[in-house]
């Protein structure tokens, strides 16, 4: 009876080892394999840095395994106002460079993540820090000086750029000051110098 019950854990057992491959005989390994579902990540893209108003990296060729990374499909852009903490990202393909011409004026911290055809990412790169300055140039504005009266002579102004006489109108940025500085000619009379702003308008004066 005992002998009897062993043979037939025996018999199961060689079952076991025996019947799958005769069952799979006709499946093909690679076959397998693609049915198999992805789950290993890219490793994380390297050397970030700016030039100029771009931001480049350099792009993996492995997975986090040691195995070739032959599904590459893109990267993601993390940045925020605080080291570690990102509040806006952006997908940008399989590129391996980013513009920040759009953003305004601050200290930004960014990361960049890669991604493989089966939606896996990598890790957070190595931050990298850059502070944005602007230097907006102010508005340009037209100054125009208008003799009345019966008096004759020359108005020129400080900075130069007027002589009216011939040249009665100016450029100038916005918040310039200038004076103006009035020449009279024999037996005619014009007021003192006058300090013009221009403001943010053409003027006429």
């Amino acid at each position: 009876m005992f002998k009897s019950f062993i043979s037939t854990i025996f018999i199961f057992i060689i079952a076991i080892l025996i019947i799958p491959p005769v069952l799979y005989a006709d499946i093909d390994n690679g076959m397998l394999l693609s049915m198999a579902e992805d789950i290993i990540s890219p490793l994380s893209p390297k050397h970030l840095k700016f030039v100029g108003n771009t931001l480049l990296w350099d792009a993996p060729t492995k997975n986090i395994d040691g195995t070739p990374l032959e599904d590459l499909a893109g990267y993601k852009v993390y940045f925020g106002t605080e080291s570690k903490k990102y509040t806006a990202s952006y997908d940008v393909k399989n590129v391996t460079t980013y513009n920040i011409d759009n953003l305004p004026d601050g200290q930004y911290y960014f990361v960049v993540t890669a991604y493989d055809t089966s939606g896996n990412e990598s890790r957070y790169s190595k931050e990298i820090f850059i502070k944005i300055t602007i230097n907006k140039m102010p508005s340009k504005y037209t100054l125009t000086i208008n003799k009345g009266g019966t008096s004759t002579g020359v108005v020129t102004s400080s900075p130069e750029g007027i002589n009216c006489g011939s040249d009665c109108d100016e450029i100038y940025y916005s918040s310039t000051v200038t004076k103006l500085i009035a020449i009279p000619d024999t037996n005619s009379f014009f007021p003192d110098g006058v300090e013009v702003v221009v403001l943010g308008q053409d003027s006429v004066f």
